[in-house]
C-alpha cells in the first residue's frame, strides 16, 4: 500500500473513526491517543486487510481492541472532559437537541464513563457508531448472543446509574 492508499482511507474514515475513538474515551485527549494508535495499527498491518470486507469495519475493529488493550493498561482516565468551554459548547451544539438538552446528554455521557468497558463499547458502537446486532458480533468477533446480553447489561445499568 501506498502512502496515498492510506492518507485516502484517513481523509473517508477519519472523521468517523474520530466520533468512535470520542464516544468510548470520553475525553479529548484519550481519544487522539487511541485514534493515532488505530492508524499506527492499520499502517502496520495494511498488507493483512482483506480488500473484500469494508475497510471501516477493519478499521473500527481494530479501533475497538486498541481501547480494550488500552483500558487493561492505566491510560483510561474515567471522566469526561472538555479542552474549553468552546469545545464543549461545539459538543453539545452537534447533538440532537442542541443546547435545550446539554445538561441531559452529559448526564448520559458521564454515566456511560461508569460502565465496565466491555459494556460501554457495545453502547457506544450501536448507538453512536449504529452498527447493527449482526455487525457487532463479526466486529468484535462475539457471538450475537453474547452482543445481545450486553447491550441489555448495559442499558439496565446506564439506567440505574441515571437514577
Amino acid at each position: 500500500m501506498t502512502s496515498t492508499t492510506i492518507g485516502g482511507y484517513v481523509e473517508q474514515h477519519g472523521a468517523a473513526l474520530s466520533r468512535l475513538c470520542s464516544a468510548l474515551c470520553g475525553n479529548q485527549a484519550d481519544a487522539q491517543d487511541l485514534y493515532q494508535e488505530t492508524w499506527l495499527k492499520v499502517i502496520r498491518f495494511i498488507g493483512q486487510y482483506d480488500d473484500e470486507r469494508p475497510f471501516d469495519k477493519w478499521l473500527f475493529t481494530i479501533c475497538a481492541n486498541s481501547y480494550r488493550n488500552m483500558r487493561q493498561s492505566a491510560w483510561v482516565r474515567r471522566h469526561y472532559e472538555f479542552p474549553s468551554a468552546e469545545h464543549k459548547e461545539r459538543f453539545f451544539d452537534s447533538l440532537p437537541g442542541g443546547e435545550e438538552s446539554s445538561e441531559e446528554h452529559l448526564a448520559i455521557a458521564a454515566g456511560i464513563a461508569q460502565l465496565p468497558a466491555k459494556l460501554r463499547t457495545m453502547l457506544v458502537l450501536k448507538y453512536v457508531s449504529g452498527y447493527s446486532e449482526a455487525e457487532l458480533s463479526q466486529l468484535l468477533d462475539i457471538p450475537v448472543g453474547t452482543v445481545k446480553s450486553r447491550l441489555h447489561s448495559a442499558k439496565q445499568q446506564l439506567r440505574e446509574i441515571l437514577q
